[in-house]
């Protein structure tokens, strides 16, 4: 597995699969990321994995979702100061 990290958004690769995933700026409660791969986007929210909108993740996203759950929140945090802070 490859993981390699951009500026306020997260793409990982597996395999030959790329999944990216987007925070966008003063965002609309609840908390949530942006996963796109292959032309299909689906909202969660994190960090619960609460699906808002798509397709249900398969077990190979939520579990690429799960081992950077902290960086996600953090820069959830970090761009949207005023929408959300972890306790």
């Amino acid at each position: 597995m490859i993981y390699f990290y951009m500026i306020n958004n997260i793409s990982m690769n597996y395999g030959n699969k790329e999944i990216g995933i987007y925070i966008n700026y003063e965002d609309h409660p609840p908390p949530h990321v942006h996963v796109r791969r292959g032309g299909i986007e689906t909202r969660v929210v994190i960090p619960t994995l609460r699906i808002l909108s798509g397709p249900a993740l398969s077990t190979k996203e939520q579990n690429l979702i799960i081992q950077n759950i902290d960086i996600l929140c953090d820069e959830y945090d970090r761009i949207n100061p005023k929408r959300h802070k972890r306790k």
